[in-house]
């Protein structure tokens, strides 16, 4: 199998692009068994596709509510996902059946973060209420609440163990997810962006390092142990402060930045150095990207969805000694 060595990062080219949607893609998510990826958009449709077909599975609509943040379950064939109009009410939607199977109340203001539990059916948000809350699927009612200034974006490491929130596009704070009533164990200041804010925040496979996502022209890399900021990066064009989204590689040894010029930069997460920038064929902002986790691809959208995937050849394989995989599930794509 394909391994992520340099040559192989230099190699990804789109190999397939989707043009469902008539307005900007808000959120993108994939299923755990990569099977599936999910987007919502300001046209208020959901896109469902099949990553190893690399086709459009469903499309559904969510006309009187809107549609936001949309996340898998830990089931593929459940997400929850914000409003964009009538109120800030999280939904739990059975893609199969086209039904609302719960909703889930209590912010006052617009959702900015969603993120579900890697390990249990719990998940928490974020809002510009000041708040993160965590919920149960089980319960429409939050299971506690974490109050912070300004507009607050939060995840979970990928054991489940800890939450990160970031404070006023100023600070990351971790709390222990066993007693996130209590005071966070670690506080990791970051530079005051001048325009713009956060929007996202990512942890690495192995929990040393958090993405810090912003609206500006930097994307900050924070040490999750030290609590220093380890990387600033820099150097994709973003003119208008347009949210953009950046993302991890599976094996974590790299960082996927998304420009405004619809490219993407490719840092090395150890050193913060810039490895190449792949060039997309849509000159539009890079609003949304996910690597998954279990086939070779990445997915960028804006209006359009583009799947990325290596075009080395097998002779460039052996050469570069790709003969395992990077991350033992991953399997090639198309």
């Amino acid at each position: 199998m394909v391994v992520l060595t340099p040559d192989v990062v230099k190699s990804f080219k789109i190999a397939k692009t989707f043009a469902d949607n008539n307005d900007r893609i808000n959120y993108m998510d994939i299923s755990a068994s990569g099977q599936y990826v999910i987007t919502s958009s300001e046209d208020e449709s959901i896109q469902l596709y099949d990553s190893e077909k690399a086709t459009l599975h469903k499309t559904l609509h969510s006309k009187k509510y809107g549609v936001d943040l949309i996340s898998f379950t830990r089931n593929q064939n459940t997400v929850i996902h914000g409003s964009t109009k009538i109120d800030d009410t999280l939904r739990q939607l059975n893609l199969v059946e086209n039904r609302y199977i719960r909703y889930f109340t209590g912010h006052t203001r617009k959702v900015s973060s969603l993120k579900m539990h890697p390990k249990e059916d719990v998940f928490l948000s974020a809002a510009r209420d000041g708040s993160v809350r965590l919920w149960d699927l089980r319960s429409q009612n939050a299971q506690g609440v974490i109050y912070s200034p300004g507009r607050p974006v939060a995840s979970y490491d990928p054991d489940g163990m800890v939450i990160a929130i970031g404070y006023d596009s100023a600070e990351v704070k971790l709390f222990d997810l066993r007693t996130f009533d209590k005071a966070p164990f670690l506080v990791c200041p970051v530079p005051k962006i001048a325009e713009g804010e956060w929007t996202d925040l990512k942890f690495n496979p192995d929990t040393t390092q958090i993405l810090v996502c912003t609206s500006t022209k930097s994307v900050f890399v924070v040490d999750a142990y030290m609590g220093v900021v380890q990387h600033t990066l820099t150097g994709f064009a973003n003119p208008k402060n347009v949210p953009l989204d950046a993302s991890f590689t599976p094996d974590g040894r790299y960082i996927l930045v998304g420009a405004a010029d619809g490219k993407v930069h490719v840092y090395e997460s150890v050193s913060g150095d810039r490895l190449c920038v792949l060039n997309g064929d849509d000159a539009h902002p890079v609003s949304c990207m996910r690597f998954n986790p279990k086939f070779m691809f990445f997915a960028t959208a804006h209006t359009k969805t583009a799947f990325w995937i290596p075009t080395v050849t097998e002779n460039q394989e052996e050469e570069s000694g790709a003969t395992t995989s990077a991350h033992n599930d991953t399997k090639s794509l198309f």
